[in-house]
């Protein structure tokens, strides 16, 4: 029987998550076991990022077709996060959404903001006749 396998705490450094990650699986586990292994490890905001990204696996291909799109989304450079972050635009959005953008851009860039600061800088964004006062 084969022993149990326990993947690593997620870090937002994905490039080096899925490089330790890789070096460790099972030789034995399938694509879909790797999946599912991954799907319980990643926190809540990372599983939205892949069903945003409309990340359909083909079949047997879920745990690269998953891997491949969080390495697009996540793999860059911290310092091209925190540019986005510098330069972001609510164009139009819904302050929600735009809360929900600034908090991935947050985590991915490796510095989460407390809510009160994001909340402010989304009403930074917003255009002055939205701004609750």
């Amino acid at each position: 029987m084969a022993e149990e396998f326990k993947l690593l705490t997620f870090t937002y450094n994905i490039n080096a998550w899925f490089s330790h990650e890789d070096a460790l699986w099972p030789k034995d586990y399938s694509d879909e076991k790797k999946y599912r292994s991954m799907l319980l490890v990643l926190p809540t905001d990372a599983v939205c990022l892949l069903q945003t990204l409309h990340t359909t696996p083909t079949n047997g291909s879920s745990y690269e077709t998953a891997k491949a799109s969080l390495l697009q989304a996540l793999g860059k450079p911290k310092q091209s996060y925190l540019s986005e972050l510098d330069n972001l635009q609510a164009r139009g959005r819904r302050p929600s959404l735009l809360l929900s953008h600034i908090r991935s851009l947050t985590i991915a860039a490796g510095t989460p903001f407390l809510d009160e600061l994001l909340r402010y800088r989304v009403l930074q964004l917003m255009p002055p006749q939205l701004r609750l006062h």
